[in-house]
């Protein structure tokens, strides 16, 4: 499975998914939101996503791809971009890379699973 941002449409940024062949995947699924990053959790049930809207607070959210639940486990502050994101093994920690745009360091950190 692929997911992918796209804001084609009238609907404003949403996540889509497809297989290698280009077939819609999930198609109940309505994420709605800006996209800087995403992940699939190692297990494939569950999609990490990575929000950074610019002067706005940054976020990171989980979305249980099976029954579209959707919770958010970190709220990062505004002007942060966030430079990617990563499932540890046996999906155990999320793990992301952040700029704020005042500075020039990249940090890594990490969350525990929830």
């Amino acid at each position: 499975m692929i997911a992918y941002a796209t804001s084609a449409g009238t609907v404003g940024p949403r996540t889509r998914f497809t297989n290698s062949r280009g077939e819609p995947l999930l198609t109940q699924l309505e994420l709605r939101t800006t996209v800087q990053t995403i992940a699939f959790s190692w297990d494939g049930r569950t999609l990490a996503i990575a929000r950074a809207p610019g002067n706005a607070e940054a976020s990171i959210e989980l979305v249980d791809l099976g029954s579209g639940a959707a919770r958010e486990v970190a709220r990062l502050p505004p002007f942060t971009g966030l430079r990617g994101i990563a499932w540890s093994a046996a999906d155990r920690r999320l793990i992301y890379g952040f700029v704020q745009y005042e500075s020039r360091i990249l940090l890594f950190d990490g969350l525990d699973r929830f």
